[in-house]
């Protein structure tokens, strides 16, 4: 393999592992500031309800500004490498898969928020990761069990996915 193909290998591990730092961190950012409620004995599901992550609205913001950062700079990285005319055809199709999940990642999480925030939330932030984890911020003093469940059934219609990857957390 040659330099510029192991630079921008290397380029595109290391914005790959800024993007998921960046997402671990606002992960755990807002599941520290939670307090775990179980909302039913007999059901695993659970809802996370934040005490105070200070202004909601610039936890929106600032959440969709990092997603949208995070993966332009995936998306940015791939584009050199499709467009790189000393790349193999292997790693072109590589980055071309790639950003097409992001792009199709990207669409889902938007139509899940939209579909959500129908249901009569300020707003709503969704996030799905690389392992099929799905968390959902919502704009609310409180859920109750059944909204959980009808949020849980819109995020599942959207994408094949299981209870135990969805987390549902509330922002006053």
């Amino acid at each position: 393999m040659s330099l510029k193909k192991k630079q921008i290998v290397a380029l595109c591990i290391c914005v790959l592992l800024l993007g998921v730092a960046i997402f671990q961190n606002l992960r755990k950012d807002t599941t520290e500031t939670a307090n775990q409620v179980d909302t039913n004995e007999n059901n695993n599901s659970s809802i996370l309800v934040a005490e105070q992550l200070g202004a909601a609205d610039e936890f929106f913001a600032g959440s969709r500004v990092s997603r949208e950062s995070s993966r332009s700079s995936l998306e940015d990285s791939y584009k050199v490498v499709i467009a790189d005319v000393n790349a193999n055809t292997d790693a072109k199709t590589i980055a071309t898969e790639k950003a097409q999940a992001i792009s199709i990642m990207n669409e889902c999480e938007k139509k899940m928020e939209v579909a959500i925030k129908s249901r009569g939330y300020d707003d709503v932030f969704v996030i799905m990761d690389a392992e099929g984890n799905i968390d959902t911020t919502l704009k609310s003093d409180q859920v109750d069990q059944n909204e959980v469940m009808t949020i849980a059934g819109i995020i599942m219609d959207n994408i094949p996915t299981t209870m135990d990857k969805i987390v549902v957390k509330c922002i006053k």
